[in-house]
């Protein structure tokens, strides 16, 4: 069994907050709204900003981040994926 380094796991937290990075930025860069993408999965503008900044980690998040990668048509990385 391999141990990981700390440079690894340094790096895999910077990789993980470039991918927060890149769709805060685009998001912020569209016509979308935090209150939109709360209504499309029946929740508060408060859960949906706490998902995008990396906060909300539960299956569910996973599953309401897709949905709103594939609403905004967002092709970038996930960074909920394992």
């Amino acid at each position: 069994m391999s141990t990981i380094t700390k440079e690894e796991v340094r790096k895999a937290n910077w990789t993980i907050q470039q991918a927060q990075q890149a769709f805060a930025n685009y998001f912020k860069d569209s016509d979308f709204t935090t209150d939109e993408l709360a209504k499309l999965i029946g929740t508060s503008r408060n859960y949906v900003t706490r998902i995008i900044a990396g906060d909300e980690k539960t299956p569910a998040a996973k599953k309401h981040l897709k949905t709103f990668f594939e609403y905004t048509h967002y092709n970038g990385v996930s960074w909920l994926e394992r």
